[in-house]
């Protein structure tokens, strides 16, 4: 039983950004979320969205694909589908700051504005947590991380 679990530990994947072997050299998730940001200006929705399909296959664990992927969709006008990739985002890498504003942005009833591609671009903060963006993260008995809108007076 011990040797099993031994296994087990070591065959565990790493928490992050991607842990596959066959990336593409040269495209970081930073390099193509520019290329996705000006193929969205462009409307070049095909390209982008294979561009986006294989950033998800490099990098399965990463959040910042799934934020693209909602930008894309909420550009397409599948706002359901968008949102769930925001959740999706948000699931995987519960500290992404941008799939988080991209989530409360998109909540917003007549929201037409911008998403959010990176970092430098979310609303400032005041405490570095989720509670910040609006939604708060709560845990099942299953141990299912949820998220939760907050009301504007729980911030």
């Amino acid at each position: 039983m011990l040797n099993f679990t031994k296994a087990l530990n070591t065959q565990k994947r790493k928490p992050g950004p991607g842990n596959r072997s066959d990336r593409i050299p040269g495209h970081t998730i930073e390099t193509v979320t520019c290329q996705v940001r000006s193929l969205l200006k462009e409307c070049r929705l095909d390209a982008c969205r294979q561009v986006i399909l294989d950033l998800m296959r490099q990098y399965p664990d990463a959040a910042q694909p799934h934020n693209l992927m909602g930008l894309l969709l909420e550009k397409e006008g599948s706002h359901i589908m968008a949102l769930h990739h925001f959740r999706a985002a948000v699931a995987l890498e519960p500290g992404h700051r941008p799939s988080l504003e991209n989530l409360n942005r998109f909540s917003e009833l007549y929201y037409s504005g911008e998403g959010v591609f990176a970092e430098e671009e979310c609303r400032p903060a005041e405490r570095e947590n989720v509670s910040a963006c609006g939604y708060q993260v709560g845990y099942d008995r299953k141990g299912m991380a949820h998220l939760y809108k907050l009301s504007s007076g729980r911030r």
